[in-house]
């Protein structure tokens, strides 16, 4: 295989590779304001939830920055009533 073939092939895997980071692994978090006194009503959701904060890149340049905190929101918002989320990751794609 010619140089700048090799080249070329490398340039092409890399663009289309994309790469996951795993940020944070937490017990208890919350972005809302949490009356305490209440914690023996509140009732642990069955399933798993997923929340997203996503930006488009355009040739090569960003239209923002993705933020965990909106994506801790939107997690939050799935759930009517939820206050908060347990046992969660926060990772951040590529």
């Amino acid at each position: 295989m010619r140089p700048s073939k090799t080249i070329l092939v490398s340039c092409v895997a890399l663009i289309l590779a994309g790469c996951s980071q795993r940020l944070v692994d937490f017990t208890v978090i919350s972005s809302k304001n949490i009356n305490l006194s209440r914690d023996a009503d509140f009732k642990r959701f069955s399933t798993r939830i997923k929340g997203e904060d996503r930006k488009r890149i355009i040739i090569f340049i960003p239209t923002g920055i993705p933020n965990a905190k909106e994506a801790m929101d939107n997690a939050i918002e799935s759930v009517p009533g939820a206050v908060g989320l347990v046992d969660g990751v926060i990772t951040q794609n590529s």
